[in-house]
């Protein structure tokens, strides 16, 4: 056999290596985009912002649902038996296509992100980690046209969400009157040393994901206020009043 015949031979022969490693290269980036850590950044860079932004616990979980929803939606979409819409109250999503070459955790991010910038003030922070995690897929050498895909497909999908959240009545509550202090002893009253306003006294009037209504699952009735020192609301006061004297800083 000649060198040329041999030199040709070689190469038949490696072809199909070379080819199936290009291709194993080209999809290293779906093990990265795959990863949970992916989503789990963008809830790390939600919480920051919630922080600085200075949301009270109620508020806070209603900045973190509709986002968290809209990821699940992006994800899941196209899956009758998994999404949740039809499922939520009043929550009806329009049959969004899902492009061919879209990446769902890609877009997942996307749906999350988008949604997170109409629930908290400082919209730059999230904007700036859209930013560098456009950059981060970039370096993993996701395809242009997968991320302009997921990207899009994650906002289309974070545009209905957001839609159905300004129904909840939440916008309108914030000009429902507010908590008045009574001088009735069972009564709220601002204590030291923060003098905090009572949270949410109409959060109730919030539309439940879920329940019908916040009455569905009653709650058991607080022992009610007494001043005797024998009564079982005195016991309870007192027993935190003691404990209180012996934590540390």
């Amino acid at each position: 056999m000649t060198i040329h015949r041999r030199y040709w031979l070689m190469l038949i022969l490696a072809l199909p290596l070379l080819i199936q490693g290009c291709e194993s290269q080209n999809n290293t980036w779906k093990e990265s985009v795959a990863d949970p850590d992916l989503l789990h950044s963008c809830v790390e860079k939600l919480t920051k912002t919630v922080v600085y932004d200075v949301f009270s616990p109620p508020v806070s979980s209603r900045v973190y649902a509709y986002p968290s929803i809209a990821a699940y939606e992006a994800f899941h979409h196209g899956n009758p038996a998994k999404k949740l819409s039809g499922r939520l109250n009043d929550f009806e999503l329009p049959d969004v296509a899902i492009p061919a070459n879209v990446s769902k955790e890609i877009a997942a991010c996307a749906a999350f992100l988008e949604t997170s910038k109409a629930f908290i003030f400082s919209e730059n922070q999230i904007a700036q980690f859209q930013d560098s995690l456009l950059q981060y897929y970039i370096t993993k050498g996701v395809p242009e046209e997968t991320i302009d895909a997921s990207e899009t497909y994650g906002k289309e999908i974070a545009k209905y969400v957001v839609a159905w959240s300004n129904k909840d009545n939440y916008k309108e509550s914030r000009s429902f009157q507010r908590y008045t202090p009574s001088k009735i002893d069972s009564a709220y009253a601002l204590t030291p040393p923060d003098y905090t306003d009572a949270l949410e006294p109409n959060w109730n009037k919030i539309r439940p994901l879920v329940m019908d209504s916040v009455s569905q699952f009653m709650p058991a009735r607080p022992i009610p206020y007494s001043s005797d020192t024998a009564s079982a609301f005195f016991k309870q006061a007192y027993d935190v009043y003691k404990l209180s004297q012996v934590l540390s800083d």
